[in-house]
């Protein structure tokens, strides 16, 4: 909630008439009418007051400054925009390595089919990309064939992926393996990332390297 001009003055304006009720009862002689008149006017501004303090709250609230902060921040868009396709990885309380590798890593998920984009019910989630929260210098995508479907590889998507990076993002080192499970991805920055900037840099090969996937899966 962000804290503006109105709900500021709002809530000036609400602690002052508070101050000016106070200050009339107890000059102006205390009797039972003047009481039930204070209560009434206290009341009345009482919304304003609640209004102010809840603003300020919102607005006092310190922000998250660390790399994993700033990067689930600058997430949200992208979220958003290709909701429910992608989401952040919820690692579950029952599977304590999955915890353990959550507070090292910060992880996103993608659906199992891109009709999740269309409405489509997809329960079923698995890894889109990683990064290490801790020592921020290169990022994982990761390929599975599930989600591609026949007739494509693994390798062939990753390969197209890596190419696309070395085109468009050629200050950077791009290279892909393969395992069992399918491929990977991975685009090392040479330094940890740090800066409002190279995040935003970072932000932009998630949201290219999504939009590759899709065209990918609509070749079919």
């Amino acid at each position: 909630m962000k804290i503006d001009k109105e709900n500021a003055l709002a809530g000036v304006v609400a602690v002052v008439a508070l101050v000016a009720i106070i200050c009339e009862l107890v000059f102006g002689g205390i009797s039972t009418a003047s009481i039930a008149g204070a209560v009434k006017d206290i009341a009345g501004i009482t919304v304003d007051i609640s209004v102010f303090l809840l603003a300020f709250r919102a607005f006092a609230k310190k922000e998250d400054t660390t790399f994993r902060g700033k990067l689930e921040s600058a997430m949200e868009d992208i979220e958003k925009s290709y909701a429910p396709l992608i989401q952040e990885h919820k690692a579950k309380e029952t599977n304590q390595s999955d915890v353990n590798k959550n507070v090292t890593y910060i992880r996103y998920d993608i659906a199992n089919k891109v009709e999740a984009l269309f409405g489509v019910e997809c329960n079923d989630y698995m890894r889109f990309f990683e990064i290490n929260a801790q020592t921020p210098d290169k990022i994982t995508f990761f390929v599975r064939k599930k989600f591609f479907g026949e007739p494509f590889t693994p390798d062939i998507i990753a390969e197209h992926i890596k190419g696309f990076c070395d085109k468009n993002y050629n200050q950077y080192s791009t290279t892909y393996s393969v395992d069992k499970d399918g491929a990977s991805i991975t685009v090392s920055f040479g330094k940890t990332l740090e800066t409002c900037d190279e995040i935003k840099s970072l932000i932009s090969i998630v949201d290219d390297v999504l939009l590759l996937y899709i065209a990918e899966y609509k070749k079919k």
